[in-house]
């Protein structure tokens, strides 16, 4: 398979253009990206909570009950060896 000159220079400049976005990995770099996502799940969590707290959850926590009750069953009867 021939490559033009306009397809080799697409793969060319593609090329560079991926690689202009590749950090050098080092703990500087680690440590800043785990910083920031730290920041961000932190700044999440302190937005979502209050909003939370202010759901009615009867009718979920009947549904879940019913649910993790079930699976809840269902592995202490295989633990015991009940369940094969």
């Amino acid at each position: 398979m021939a490559w033009d000159a306009l397809s080799l220079r697409f793969l060319f400049s593609l090329h560079l253009y991926c690689h202009s976005y590749i950090l050098q990995v080092n703990v500087e770099n680690v440590m800043k990206t785990f910083a920031e996502n730290s920041r961000r799940a932190t700044d999440v969590l302190l937005s979502v909570i209050p909003k939370l707290k202010d759901q009615d959850w009867t009718e979920k926590l009947k549904e879940n009950a019913v649910c993790y009750g079930f699976i809840g069953l269902t592995f202490a009867l295989t633990f015991l060896g009940c369940l094969d």
